[in-house]
């Protein structure tokens, strides 16, 4: 099972039914991704199971050209906070750096699916 980790829980994205997240790549990672569209993966929040979601879309960017409503849908942050945080959490050396887009689509399950 394809996993995908999250170390904070922005704007509460995870318990919306389409969620974003926007990570470093390369072009490894990028087709990756792409090849696994429409795969399930388990999304954790601090390496704990929080639900299960299909990866619906994959997108890359220069981070300068990301739009605005998305940094702030996807990170709570204004661009400009954005920016800092993300250069340092991610380890980016520019503005320009290739950012993945992954968006997730939520699969609600029952309490009986987890046995």
């Amino acid at each position: 099972m394809n996993i995908i980790n999250f170390e904070e829980n922005f704007n509460k994205k995870l318990d919306c039914d389409i969620f974003t997240t926007i990570r470093k790549t390369n072009r490894a990672k990028y087709e990756s991704y792409l090849l696994r569209t429409g795969e399930k993966f388990n999304i954790t929040l601090n390496n704990e199971f929080y639900c299960l979601a299909k990866l619906i879309k994959v997108d890359h960017e220069k981070y300068s050209k990301m739009n605005d409503y998305l940094l702030v849908l996807d990170s709570g942050m204004t661009n400009f906070v954005s920016i800092n945080t993300l250069m340092k959490k991610y380890g980016l050396r520019s503005i320009d750096d290739n950012m993945i887009i992954l968006t997730f689509e939520r699969i609600n399950m029952q309490k009986n699916d987890l046995l």
